[in-house]
């Protein structure tokens, strides 16, 4: 199975966070589709690490970030990771340790975006349809 780590910018910024999870569930659909679920493992420490963000300092989050990226074969690194404390040291070690790194498209996040907006349109359209009935 290959483990792909999503690098995306955080800064406890909840935008950021609702961002990164559209940007992962456009990833994990279209390889659902292409690769079948057996095939990869999309890791984004934003979902890993959410229960900790209240208990832990910004450097035990970022060091556990870490370490989930070392287990992974490569690094998807998100538009504005550059402005990113703890982007620029995933880039960094990545690179060091020999990760694939991999750069999204600064339109990536707009087609995550409506793809997520789809997807709950849908949703409440089939739970609307189920309550009539």
């Amino acid at each position: 199975m290959t483990k792909i780590y999503l690098s995306h910018p955080y800064g406890g910024s909840e935008k950021n966070r609702a961002a990164a999870k559209d940007v992962a569930a456009l990833y994990r659909w279209a390889w659902a589709g292409e690769r079948g679920k057996e095939d990869y493992r999309l890791i984004n420490p934003l979902e890993i690490l959410e229960p900790w963000a209240g208990r832990m300092s910004e450097d035990e989050i970022l060091r556990d970030a870490v370490e989930l990226m070392r287990g992974c074969e490569a690094v998807i690194f998100c538009p504005g990771w550059k402005r990113s404390r703890g982007c620029r040291l995933e880039h960094y070690i990545a690179g060091r340790e020999g990760i694939q790194r991999v750069y999204l498209p600064e339109y990536v996040e707009d087609v995550a975006r409506e793809l997520a907006m789809s997807e709950r349109v849908e949703k409440r359209r089939a739970a609307e349809a189920v309550s009539v009935a």
